[in-house]
């Protein structure tokens, strides 16, 4: 495969890919070229940089190696870092992003469950006379409670349920798409299971508690009350 890079005398040059090198061994998706491609793409008085890959001895210290090369080396521009650390500071970036996402879900769910209160609630008031004429055949408190209650819990297993199915086959999907691993076929997808069941079920839960109490207001109606008004 060839493609067109336009050099810095603003001609184009035609390179020709010879290989390709396992996106495992590198840090950075980049070309690799010869130097007299260099020169005939870059001007000789342009600033070049060279990278230099170095491993310590067991037991040293990469961040000290790194500031000592710098120090000593200072006086040509010479800049050394510890490529593991630097992994884990932008490790430590990105877990701190997927908490800020977590945090907005977790805001989600909390607003989830006010609004299963809410039409828990409305469903009390606007069912109140279907309420008394229960209450009026016989049905005792606990039994209205229960059925209020449960109707809700039909909702919301079913919601919560379909919500991580979909949210796990979304996230399957997305890190096995070559577009988002660069082309790795070792990444492999863990799904957290204690921490996916652990949060349905506190949103379950969380939402038949809500619906509990409007469930137990309308236990609590009287038949007489209730029918008063049509």
């Amino acid at each position: 495969h060839q493609f067109q890079m336009r050099g810095a005398s603003g001609e184009t040059t035609t390179l020709t890919i010879i290989g390709v090198l396992d996106a495992e061994y590198l840090t950075m998706t980049s070309y690799t070229v010869g130097m007299p491609t260099m020169d005939q793409l870059i001007a000789p008085e342009e600033p070049r940089f060279s990278s230099y890959y170095m491993k310590v001895a067991e037991g040293a210290d990469a961040g000290e190696v790194a500031a000592s090369i710098e120090r000593v080396l200072m006086r040509y521009g010479v800049q050394a870092v510890d490529i593991e650390q630097e992994m884990l500071d932008a490790r430590e970036q990105q877990d701190g992003m997927m908490l800020a996402l977590q945090g907005f879900m977790g805001l989600g769910m909390i607003v989830g469950v006010a609004a299963v209160g809410v039409t828990s609630y409305r469903a009390v008031v606007e069912r109140r006379q279907q309420i008394g004429m229960l209450r009026a055949l016989g049905f005792q408190t606990a039994t209205v409670a229960r059925a209020f209650v449960i109707e809700t819990a039909v909702v919301v297993i079913l919601g919560a349920v379909s919500g991580a199915v979909l949210g796990l086959i979304l996230s399957r999907n997305l890190m096995t798409d070559p577009a988002w691993t660069g082309g790795i076929d070792s990444v492999e997808f863990a799904i957290p299971w204690a921490t996916v069941l652990t949060t349905v079920g506190v949103a379950i839960a969380a939402a038949l508690v809500m619906s509990w109490f409007p469930a137990r207001q309308a236990s609590h109606t009287l038949p007489a009350e209730a029918l008063r008004y049509e």
